[in-house]
């Protein structure tokens, strides 16, 4: 556990799943409101939020296959420009497209989001990594308390989330970059391996 505290590695990906996970503290507290404020009835808009989670579980599937395929990174990054997409189509699109398309994209996002924890898995191993991710949680749980009180609180003074949704889409952007640049980390003392020439 010392050892994966020192790497860089580690505090990258942390950095990269808090992002994540409190970004997604508010959408999944606020979708509901969102479709409603671009003027989708209140039980239609409930019933798109169940078949984002719905769509979300083959995703899920796919994602880990492709995990044990290519390479983690590209994947995770894939997954946060989606969810900035899904942002992006809110702010910009009219009409109950931008929202099919928001919970599309939003489940592609969430269909990747189980690659974060393969990763932590594969960059440090299996002995300590209920503590390693127990740190990681401790810090997005702060996270997703803030988030939602912070979307709710712009929606009240302004009555719309397109400040809310402004300041996600750069956070999403950063995280997608950080999961695309961290790196399995070297295994700290390990002296390169060198060819020695036998000598008879």
């Amino acid at each position: 556990m010392r050892q994966a505290l020192r790497t860089r590695s580690y505090w990258i990906l942390l950095a990269a799943t808090v992002l994540r996970i409190t970004l997604w503290g508010a959408i999944s507290l606020h979708a509901v409101e969102m479709m409603v404020w671009k003027g989708m009835p209140r039980e239609t808009a409930g019933f798109m939020f169940s078949l984002m989670f719905l769509l979300s579980i083959p995703l899920r599937l796919g994602a880990g296959i492709l995990g044990d395929r290519f390479p983690l990174q590209p994947l995770m990054f894939g997954g946060m420009v989606s969810a900035a997409m899904a942002v992006l189509a809110m702010l910009l699109i009219e009409g109950n497209g931008e929202i099919y398309l928001f919970i599309i994209l939003m489940a592609l996002e969430q269909g990747g989001s189980t690659l974060n924890w393969v990763a932590l898995g594969n960059f440090f191993g299996r002995a300590n990594f209920g503590t390693l991710m127990g740190i990681i949680s401790t810090c997005f749980k702060v996270g997703m308390l803030a988030s939602p009180i912070y979307a709710g609180w712009l929606f009240d003074r302004t009555g719309s989330y397109t400040w809310g949704l402004f300041t996600f889409l750069p956070m999403y952007l950063l995280s997608a970059v950080l999961f695309l640049v961290v790196k399995k980390p070297a295994i700290p003392g390990r002296a390169p391996s060198v060819a020695v020439e036998r000598v008879t």
